[in-house]
């Protein structure tokens, strides 16, 4: 009776020793694990090296303007243009920096040339080049932007001088083009 005590006493002794073996086992294996697959930190990153020279920005209090710095003429949809003008197209993007809600309008974009004469975008031909994804009337919420494709229908030879947005609500932003139209192909 006495070895039967000893077998049983030392088999629940074994068990037990499992069971703490198991549960340390199964502790350093979450711990492992929790360490692999914790979030790194993000490292900072490090500001560009060059000024970003593709696009032009003017902004003011509640709103930025960003424009691409090249205008390009559209050869394709100058067939639609009336005789003597050509197609030329800007990209456009309005980022709003306030604390409300502001309406932007395409119709609040001119492009002036370098004859004087101030042209509105033509609806018709963005549309037909852009479809849905022209720039169209909405109200921004804040840190959102809204943009798009404009195409302006200008006199052939003119060439753009600035770009500017100036809406009801006073924002009067103005963009200075240096350089010369360029061609898509």
């Amino acid at each position: 009776m006495f070895t039967v005590k000893i077998l049983t006493h030392f088999d629940l002794r074994g068990e037990c020793l499992m069971k703490n073996l198991f549960i340390l086992i199964l502790c350093f294996s979450l711990l492992a694990l929790a360490g692999c697959t914790a979030k790194k930190k993000k490292p900072v990153p490090k500001p560009p090296a060059e000024f970003d020279t593709v696009h032009l920005t003017a902004a003011d209090k509640d709103l930025t303007l960003t424009v691409s710095r090249d205008i390009r003429t559209i050869p394709g949809t100058n067939t639609y243009a009336k005789a003597g003008n050509e197609a030329v197209s800007i990209l456009v993007k309005i980022a709003n920096n306030s604390e409300a809600n502001i309406p932007v309008s395409p119709d609040s974009v001119t492009l002036k040339t370098n004859d004087g004469i101030e042209y509105k975008y033509s609806a018709s031909l963005t549309e037909a080049v852009t479809g849905k994804s022209s720039f169209k009337n909405r109200s921004i919420p804040p840190d959102f932007q809204n943009g798009g494709l404009l195409i302006f229908e200008i006199e052939k030879g003119s060439k753009a001088e600035n770009l500017t947005y100036k809406d009801k609500l006073g924002h009067n932003l103005v963009i200075k083009f240096p350089t010369e139209p360029k061609s898509n192909i």
